[in-house]
């Protein structure tokens, strides 16, 4: 079991619900054209919780991206 520390997926391991949820996150995530264009760079930080179904009961934005086309796909990502 993961103890907190880097989930790898795609290395041939054993699956994990972590893993999993990576590989579905990333199949999901979009940059946003404008931001693409304007050459807007940035790591939002999310937080978020779900239940055992793997529904999210809760997100916030916990640190910005510095940009608000970046933070907004973030919220919009986890809702997807």
């Amino acid at each position: 079991e993961n103890a907190g520390g880097p989930v790898l997926f795609g290395q041939g391991g054993p699956v994990t619900w972590q893993g999993l949820l990576l590989a579905q996150l990333e199949a999901h995530k979009r940059y946003p054209l404008a931001a693409r264009e304007r050459g807007e760079q940035g790591v939002a930080y999310l937080r978020f919780a779900m239940d055992r179904q793997g529904r999210v009961i809760s997100f916030s934005l916990e640190q910005s991206s510095g940009f608000d086309d970046l933070d907004r796909e973030t919220l919009d990502l986890i809702q997807r």
